[in-house]
């Protein structure tokens, strides 16, 4: 995850979030399934 003018950046698929704790969630799942999940990136800012 990279943090970048307050927010938090995937570092696999690039989308932003607000919160380090969506940007962690997003990260480890998009890690594990090479994938990314709705539920997730509902949260994110933009991409």
């Amino acid at each position: 995850m990279v943090r970048k003018k307050g927010k938090y950046i995937c570092f696999k698929c690039g989308f932003e979030y607000a919160d380090k704790k969506w940007a962690s969630r997003c990260e480890a799942w998009c890690s594990s399934h090479n994938s990314c999940s709705m539920e997730v990136i509902k949260h994110a800012i933009r991409r």
